[in-house]
């Protein structure tokens, strides 16, 4: 199998696969993808062993894996995958620390597979993910980032963050 390029990056079709439930394509990409020299391969190889590890719930190795794509490509789209773990392993402050910096590198996440198809469609979860970590960090700030994340995917029905995020806003979980 080789490493999709034109149109196609290989974070996206591992997470196509990861959902389908094909994870040894998954894990085929994380073995071409880290026998590679350069460093953005290597990032990717990590990020798909995150989402992997993520699947099936195992955060710790998850997390880990994130931290160590980082140390080869600073990337956004992993920075927003480690902020997800650390929210599913309740460390609020790391989660919000990591969203902080979604915010503040948001032109990134035009690029977010470092090529140059522009795709956006990541970052609007960071206002989600913002709205989880305020509302486990007790914040009155936390519906106000759900609101912001609505606003952005009011015509996206089928989105399960969607329906959650209505929900926590519904049931008056923020304060």
């Amino acid at each position: 199998m080789s490493v999709p390029t034109s149109g196609r990056t290989p974070t996206a079709a591992a997470e196509i696969y990861i959902q389908a439930g094909i994870e040894d394509k998954a894990r085929r990409l994380v073995k071409e993808l880290g026998a590679r020299l350069e460093p953005e391969p290597r990032a990717y190889a990590k990020i798909i062993e995150g989402r992997i590890a993520r699947k099936k719930s195992r955060v710790n190795e998850a997390i880990s894996a994130y931290t160590e794509a980082q140390k080869f490509v600073d990337t956004w789209l992993g920075r927003l995958f480690l902020a997800e773990a650390y929210l599913k392993s309740k460390y609020f402050t790391e989660a919000h620390s990591e969203l902080d910096i979604c915010m503040k590198r948001r032109g990134e996440a035009a690029s977010v597979f470092l090529n140059d198809i522009p795709s956006y469609r990541y970052f609007p979860q960071v206002y989600y993910y913002l709205g989880r970590v305020q509302e486990g960090l007790k914040s009155p700030k936390a519906a106000e980032s759900y609101q912001t994340f609505l606003k952005i995917k009011e015509k996206d029905e089928g989105d399960p963050l969607v329906a959650d995020a209505r929900r926590r806003l519904s049931a008056k979980q923020i304060s």
